[in-house]
């Protein structure tokens, strides 16, 4: 295996790192992209599949937290789009939506 291509890896990996961070989606599609590209490295030495192998995981946390915190903000984004309806909580502590009665009861006088 040529030397350049272990270190084109690595770069690329600290630059996903980075573009996680950084919350630069655009480029991080883009660096996964070259990733993807260039994901059999033959002949890797063990040092080198190592220290690959950390980055690779460290980015993997990353991308892991950054999905949750896009869940979370869809969830958010949802709650407030739904704002000004009512809302209450059932017997086991969970917010729902009452459904609005199909019939109104009748009044007597």
């Amino acid at each position: 295996m040529k030397a350049g291509d272990a270190q084109a890896m690595e770069a690329g990996l600290d630059e996903m790192r980075s573009a996680l961070l950084a919350g630069d989606m655009a480029r991080l599609a883009a660096v996964s992209a070259r990733i993807v590209a260039e994901d059999t490295l033959p002949g890797l030495t063990p040092p080198v599949a190592a220290r690959l192998r950390v980055k690779a995981e460290a980015n993997a946390r990353l991308l892991a937290a950054a999905l949750k915190g896009l869940k979370a903000a869809q969830r958010r984004a949802a709650e407030l789009a739904g704002a000004g309806q009512f809302s209450t909580y059932d017997a086991s502590g969970q917010r729902c939506r009452p459904e609005a009665p199909t019939a109104f009861p009748l009044r007597r006088a």
